[in-house]
């Protein structure tokens, strides 16, 4: 008797398999086990069902909850880097970024506020260091400067 592989295959809703029996090196015989499927597929069908009903039912909210939590987490980012990219791009230090809420990234476009508002100031004092009109009897005679004219 002649040793042969081991063979498995589905046939009419059942699974065969045929497989040598070897005892100390010798074949002592043939294995053929025949296993109905039927009670497999009564136990996975319901779990497959289920599973085809409620994972769409699960994700589409979670899908749509999402996307809304990213757009309303983005918008105060979104407004912040506009105003930033504005400010940047035109120097315009009298732009503000609007704040939505009171959380970090509200308190982060404060502070940014903040610190356009110190900008605004210090300019202001450099401005008014480096001019200095000389006034005569209430008329402006020159503009004195130091070493500066970009401000007269």
């Amino acid at each position: 008797m002649e040793a042969k592989p081991q063979v498995s295959k589905f046939k009419n809703g059942a699974l065969n398999t045929v497989g040598t029996i070897f005892i100390n090196d010798r074949i002592l015989g043939v294995l053929f086990i025949k296993f109905d499927l039927q009670d497999l597929r009564e136990s996975v069908l319901p779990g497959a069902f289920i599973t085809a009903v409620f994972l769409p039912v699960t994700f589409l909210p979670s899908y749509v909850l999402t996307n809304y939590l990213k757009a309303y987490s983005a918008k105060p980012i979104d407004t912040s880097l506009e105003a930033m990219e504005s400010v940047s791009a035109h120097a315009d230090d009298s732009l503000r970024a609007a704040t939505f809420l009171d959380d970090e990234i509200g308190t982060q476009g404060k502070d940014f506020n903040d610190m356009l508002n110190q900008i605004l100031l210090r300019d202001t004092k450099v401005r008014h260091f480096f001019y200095r009109p000389q006034v005569s009897k209430g008329r402006v005679k020159s503009c004195h400067h130091r070493e500066v004219s970009i401000f007269c």
